[in-house]
Parts: structure tokens; sequence; C-alpha cells
């Protein structure tokens, strides 16, 4: 019974979280749109959210017991992220 509760409670977030990927996906391209100084930032971030978007996608299919198949490409868009933050961080220390 804990271990059902704590399954919902950890999908329960991965959707929490799927959605607000989502809407930082959309949030990014529309800066992306507005701004043309730093259109390669925002284009980056944008990038950076919809990774992390399937990433939480993933997880939510994972332990939803629907599917672990995207598990190996989950793994490796995570430290895609990590290399894309990276960049933005040097990009923008870069300009200034």
């Amino acid at each position: 019974m804990v271990q059902i509760v704590s399954e919902t409670i950890i999908i329960m977030i991965d959707v929490f979280t799927s959605v607000l990927f989502a809407f930082s996906v959309v949030f990014s391209f529309i800066g992306y749109k507005k701004t043309s100084q730093y259109s390669n930032i925002w284009l980056m971030i944008g990038i950076m959210f919809a990774f992390s978007f399937t990433v939480a996608v993933s997880n939510v299919l994972e332990w939803a017991k629907i599917t672990a198949a995207l598990d190996p490409a989950e793994d490796f868009l995570n430290i895609l992220v990590i290399f894309i933050f990276c960049y933005i961080f040097y990009y923008s220390t870069k300009s200034s």
C-alpha cells in the first residue's frame, strides 16, 4: 500500500514538472522571437527545456509502468542538458 502511494506521488510530481517544462519551452521560444540580441541564448534555453521536458515525460512513463524504453535516451539527454547549461553560462559571461 505504501509503495503504491509513493509511486502515485512520484507520478504526480513528474506530471507537474512535465507541465512546467512545457510552459518553459513555450515561453523561451516567445523570448527567442522577441529579442534579437540574445537570440542564441534563448534558443539554447528552449532546447534545454525541451530536453528536460522529454526527460520528465520519460519519467512519467517509467514510474507509471507504461514503458522504460526511453530510459537510455533520458540519461543521454540529462548529460546534454548539463553541457547546454555550461554553454549558456560561458556565452553569457563572454558577451558581458
